[in-house]
């Protein structure tokens, strides 16, 4: 049984699925809510770091009862870039107003899929373990663990999504001697040099001064960094070797991770404690180590070759100035971007992430991104989906979100996130003197589906594919003929389901 499949098996009634990531992918854990069989009605509530969010709404969209918190750290150094860094997955269950731990899992992976997706050319080695969690007290002086954001008002649920500051904390979790959870917001490098010295180390990222001037190591302490070299997977755990022990977790062994710099955590960490693993030494072999390095670099959080950020600073004041909500609006058949909030642009490069090198640049207008009138470049962007908005205030950058396609993300779900162009049609292959029909006995079960799910927008989603189909993009071109039968099967459907 895979660990995932631990963590998910026997969701109950009532109960609250929590995470708490760096990098949040929605579509990605949208894919592995749906692998592990979760219902669409349970209710889920995400953390994550304001500097990344790809394929915002996706969550929601599926999931309704779904709740995303972007959240922006409050600067404890001025020199430092503070990331939300804490990977946690908790099932959860409020009673009283206060929650309950059923099962907890600490690990070092991200929501997103350099680290979640398996590929054959490789991919991350990372840490992760599972506890029971009956009886265990949680902190709930942290939001994490906050019944107000575990159930979130009505208006905060209806739009699944709520950007919120926070005071730099860590989960330090002890699973030495049971389960002990608690918040702090001390650095962590106290409670690591209370643990002895340190004899061996992995990470993606790691200080050698910091270790050797506050935690005192072995002189020939292992350092294990890098690709295994026939297994082409990354190091991205993080653990440490203790005589007896094992701190394992979010942290990488730099000097902002662990605290070493000022006498306040400048991250929001995980630190789990827990008795020497073979299993885990015998994973690191086969991957390259060396010793510690005399030197003070010190990156801020983990580089996602998908993603990479340049700056770090530069990139947060960005992403804290953008607007909080880019939203695919669709009306008349012409599509639109409506934006909520944000600081002042003249106008607005679009570009997809699948591919940096395209992008087109339009203008902005009473806060609305409208479509221009030569589209064919616009709805190629917004067909490949996972698209970033760049707003211009006379040709500098001001600031950088992700565009959320709300009621229309099932449609590229089910296109697999991205429509492609659509092949040139044949000679003889014409269907009444019209486009070529590209429709499938799956195209209709799949819509009538789609419509069954949202009875509402199901005329707004055909509208959508239609849309992307006229600007040369291959999507689902259903016949009005079908489109009317998906719409009776699905309410008979529902009719039946009544009785």
């Amino acid at each position: 049984m895979s660990p995932f499949e631990t963590f998910f098996r026997g969701i109950g009634d009532g109960e609250v699925v929590l995470f708490t990531t760096f990098t949040l992918d929605e579509a990605v854990l949208v894919e592995l809510l749906k692998y592990e069989k979760v219902s669409p009605t349970q209710k889920i509530v995400v953390f994550h770091d304001i500097l990344r969010h790809r394929n915002p709404g996706f969550l929601k969209s599926i999931f309704h009862n779904a709740m995303v918190y972007t959240i922006e750290l409050e600067i404890n150094h001025p020199k430092r870039c503070p990331v939300f860094h804490s990977k946690i997955w908790a099932r959860l269950k409020i009673n009283n107003n206060k929650p309950e731990l059923i099962k907890l899992v600490v690990t070092s992976a991200n929501l997103s899929s350099y680290h979640l997706v398996q590929r054959e050319e490789g991919g991350t080695l990372e840490s992760y373990k599972c506890f029971e969690g009956q009886g265990v007290s949680l902190p709930t002086e942290t939001p994490i663990f906050d019944a107000a954001f575990l159930f979130p008002n009505k208006l905060e649920l209806q739009k699944g999504w709520h950007r919120c500051k926070m005071t730099p904390h860590s989960l330090i979790i002890d699973a030495r001697a049971g389960l002990n959870i608690k918040s702090v917001i001390y650095p962590l490098i106290h409670s690591l040099k209370a643990l002895g010295v340190p004899e061996a180390c992995a990470a993606p990222f790691v200080c050698g001064n910091a270790i050797m001037k506050h935690l005192k190591p072995t002189p020939k302490m292992m350092v294990y960094q890098g690709t295994h070299p026939k297994k082409h997977l990354a190091i991205h755990a993080k653990v440490m070797f203790f005589n007896q022990c094992m701190a394992m977790g979010s942290v990488n062994w730099t000097s902002q991770a662990m605290g070493c710099t000022i006498d306040k955590p400048i991250n929001h960490e995980t630190l789990l404690l827990v008795f020497k693993d073979d299993s885990i030494m015998r994973a690191l072999r086969g991957f390259p180590y060396g010793t510690l390095i005399n030197t003070d670099l010190d990156v801020p959080g983990d580089q996602d070759p998908e993603d990479p950020i340049p700056d770090w600073n530069d990139e947060r004041k960005l992403r804290i100035a953008a607007p909080e909500r880019a939203l695919l609006c669709m009306e008349n058949n012409i599509v639109s971007i409506k934006l909520t909030g944000g600081a002042k642009a003249n106008t607005v490069k679009l570009r997809s992430l699948r591919n940096l090198d395209v992008g087109v640049t339009v203008k902005l207008q009473d806060n609305i991104i409208k479509q221009p009138l030569n589209a064919k470049s616009f709805a190629s962007i917004i067909g490949k989906g996972n698209v970033e908005l760049i707003g211009l205030a006379r040709g500098r950058k001001v600031w950088i979100t992700s565009l959320d396609y709300g009621e229309y993300w099932p449609i590229l779900e089910l296109q697999g996130s991205h429509v492609e162009p659509k092949p040139k049609p044949k000679r003889g292959n014409k269907c009444d003197g019209s486009e070529q029909r590209l429709t499938n006995h799956s195209d209709v079960r799949d819509m009538r589906q789609l419509v069954i799910q949202n009875p509402l927008k199901g005329p707004t989603m055909v509208a959508f594919t239609r849309w992307l189909y006229h600007h040369g993009l291959h999507s689902m071109d259903i016949p009005i003929w079908c489109q009317e039968l998906a719409r009776q099967l699905a309410e008979q459907s529902v009719k039946l389901e009544l009785k």
